[in-house]
Order: structure tokens, then C-alpha cells, then sequence
């Protein structure tokens, strides 16, 4: 009999589903030519406004569904909205069509976009639950399939991070947070002062 994948394992696919879906969609909209690039630029900004949307909406009931496994309890969710980034993403959109090749620049606009909108989003659902009947809230770095060198080392070979702590990415960073219950209170992350 097969294991049920882990939460965080399905989040993390749909997660690159929904980043990809957008990237190709958001390189489509920029490759037609039968529109002006003024309106292209708007079909761009739109579609990635919509990935963030569902990034964001994705992120919450994950983090939904991951409390309530690890907890046993049910946990309701914070009702995060959107950001409106439509003008942003119509500068950005602009910008990069304004170049002489801009598909792959779109393409890496649509992914970052959707994963950073994500991850963020699991950040704010976290804030302010630190305690759960049997233990302390955390989360873990899960790394996508094949990490580079900096995930590796963010990822601090599994420690446990506080729910309130930022999780550092870069752009087109497949990780996500994967939380945990633990007996004892993750320690916080200790700030580097600034050399004089």
C-alpha cells in the first residue's frame, strides 16, 4: 500500500503547477501579435495578477490544512486577500516587452510572482500561532527536487525555524515551508550586526 503524500509534498505540486501554468500563459500573452504591446502588457500584468491570486488562496488553505494535521485540531482561516499589484505589474510588464527578446524574462515574471506571493502567504497565515496543545509551532525548509547551494544552506539541515520567522527565497525558489509541532520553542534567529 502507498504512503498518502504529506501535505506540504501536494502543496509543493501544486504550488509548481500553478507557477508553471502562469509562466506559460503569461509567455503566450506576450507572444501575440495581433494585439498592440500596450495590450499585451495589460493580458500579461492580468494573468499574473490571477496566478497571484490563486497562489495566495493556495498558500492559505495549505497552511490551513497543515495545522490542523499536525495539531489534530481545527484551525480557521485568516481570510488573507490579495494585494492589488496591477500597477506594478504593468510597469514590469512594459518594461521587460519594451526588450528585443522578452519571452523568457515574462516567463520568470509569471514563476516568481506565483512563488513568491506563496510563500509569503504561508508567512502571514503563521503569524501569531506559536503554541499548540502538545507542543510549539515551526516550520522546516522543504526543498524542491533538485536545490541550489543557497536553499541547501538556508535550510540549516532541517533546523527549525520559528512560524514568525521570515523565510528567505530567491527568485524562482521552489521551497516551501513545511510546518511542525516540537516539544521545545524554536529559538529565534539571531540577526547579524552590521560591521562598523
Amino acid at each position: 500500500m502507498t504512503p498518502l503524500p504529506k501535505p506540504a509534498d501536494k502543496y509543493q505540486a501544486e504550488l509548481e503547477k500553478l507557477a508553471d501554468a502562469t509562466a506559460r500563459a503569461a509567455r503566450r500573452a506576450a507572444n501575440r501579435r495581433n494585439v498592440t504591446k500596450a495590450a499585451r502588457a495589460a493580458n500579461v500584468a492580468a494573468i499574473v495578477q490571477r496566478g497571484n491570486a490563486q497562489a495566495l488562496a493556495l498558500a492559505e488553505a495549505f497552511t490551513q490544512r497543515q495545522l490542523e494535521n499536525v495539531t489534530g485540531r481545527a484551525v480557521p482561516a485568516k481570510g488573507l486577500l490579495p494585494a492589488d499589484d496591477s500597477d506594478r505589474l504593468l510597469k514590469a510588464a512594459k518594461t521587460i516587452l519594451e526588450e528585443s527578446d522578452p519571452l523568457a524574462r515574462i516567463e520568470r515574471l509569471g514563476e516568481s510572482e506565483v512563488l513568491y506571493t506563496a510563500q509569503g502567504g504561508v508567512e502571514e497565515s503563521l503569524t501569531g500561532r506559536n503554541r499548540s496543545r502538545g507542543g510549539y509551532l515551526g516550520w522546516v525548509r522543504k526543498m524542491e527536487t533538485n536545490p541550489c547551494k543557497r536553499c541547501v544552506w538556508w535550510s540549516r539541515n532541517g533546523r527549525v525555524f520559528p512560524p514568525d520567522h521570515h523565510m528567505p527565497r530567491h527568485h524562482s525558489c521552489r521551497c516551501v515551508q513545511e510546518i511542525v509541532l516540537v516539544a521545545v520553542k524554536p529559538l529565534p534567529v539571531r540577526k547579524r550586526k552590521p560591521k562598523k
